[in-house]
């Protein structure tokens, strides 16, 4: 696999005003940042490395309303950050963030970002069916009317939801900080899979960026559109005998399309099974069956996800779930943001051939 990889990502803000030297110490005092409720530890780590105070401005009304206190800080020409992960309630999340982006505003910030550590609806940004909703659009587009002028996130479900903002929306990957994980697993005879032909893309880029070449083995996922959270896999294309598989996906969920594709790979000989996946919402479902369950009664030996999102309950005590920490992502990026410096030369690894 690829070793000469980007400078590590930041572990301590010394460490990481030192990558913007001088130019960070004369602006940051022009930076302000805000939370919403979801994902607390995740705001306050990323305030902590950009060395800023978060503002946490929210309360609850007891019949669950949102209300904004007073900010603290002087807003008055500045740029504010308000970070916001939308799980696990998609609709209040999105409430909270349409509050504080509101009263920022009215408070007369110079420029307002929105970083979404999980935007929500991705998977909803097609019309599947006649007479439904492209939801994936409706975040962006209020935020766009409210005022927000740039947002950040990492990978989108689909790379062309960027167009739903009209702003600029910079998007940091996932693998700048989980390719450096997966390099202590030092696996001796790696490939890396997608469970089906939507996930083919995305494979291919990670496997470049391993160094491990186009070559990936594939899933022939049957989806279909009129069942909710129902897939089977149906087939599988390439060779994963005696190999460390590293499937890689967007978003476990249910965990039912990835069960049902390890399954098949243990079936055809794989080594190890490690899954990889940026969000990780392992989901509960109405009648209280646990995503998590269903992967610990799986062929998948290890999953790595990111704190994007709040652990859902008993995903920790499995033991089989690796969280990689992209507060040191997310810092940088917003740094960047603010200073002008380069994302991609920061924090984008090269393909490689």
């Amino acid at each position: 696999m690829v070793e000469d990889l980007r400078k590590p990502l930041a572990q301590t803000p010394e460490e990481l005003r030192a990558k913007f030297e001088p130019e960070v110490i004369l602006r940051t005092e022009k930076i302000e940042i805000l939370s919403g409720m979801t994902n607390l530890p995740l705001s306050r780590r990323i305030a902590w490395l950009m060395g800023k105070k978060l503002g946490e401005p929210l309360d609850i009304f007891d019949d669950t309303e949102r209300k904004m206190k007073k900010v603290e800080s002087n807003l008055r020409k500045k740029g504010v950050f308000i970070i916001q992960s939308m799980q696990p309630t998609p609709g209040e999340s999105a409430w909270e963030l349409f509050i504080m982006i509101d009263a920022v505003r009215r408070a007369s910030a110079d420029d307002i970002a929105v970083v979404l550590a999980y935007p929500p609806y991705m998977r909803q940004d097609w019309k599947d069916k006649s007479r439904t909703p492209i939801s994936a659009t409706l975040l962006p587009r209020i935020c766009e009317f409210l005022g927000v002028d740039r947002m950040l996130s990492m990978e989108l479900h689909s790379a062309p939801q960027q167009g739903f903002f009209s702003g600029p929306w910079d998007i940091v990957p996932s693998s700048t900080a989980i390719v450096p994980e997966i390099k202590k697993r030092n696996f001796s005879n790696p490939i890396v899979a997608a469970a089906d032909f939507g996930g083919h893309n995305r494979a291919k880029e990670f496997s470049r960026i391993l160094g491990l070449g186009d070559k990936i083995a594939q899933g022939d996922k049957d989806h279909p559109v009129t069942e909710l959270n129902q897939s089977t896999c149906e087939g599988l294309y390439g060779d994963v005998k005696d190999k460390d598989v590293l499937v890689h996906e967007d978003i476990i969920d249910t965990a039912k399309t990835i069960v049902n594709f390890t399954v098949l790979l243990r079936e055809s000989g794989a080594k190890s099974i490690t899954v990889i996946a940026p969000y990780g919402i392992f989901s509960t479902n109405k009648k209280g069956e646990r995503a998590i369950d269903r992967i610990c009664n799986s062929p998948i030996d290890e999953i790595i996800t990111t704190n994007a999102i709040e652990p859902a309950p008993g995903v920790i005590e499995s033991g089989i779930v690796t969280y990689v920490d992209i507060a040191p992502l997310y810092a940088e990026a917003m740094f960047c943001m603010h200073t002008g410096a380069s994302i991609s030369e920061r924090l984008i690894f090269d393909k490689k051939k």
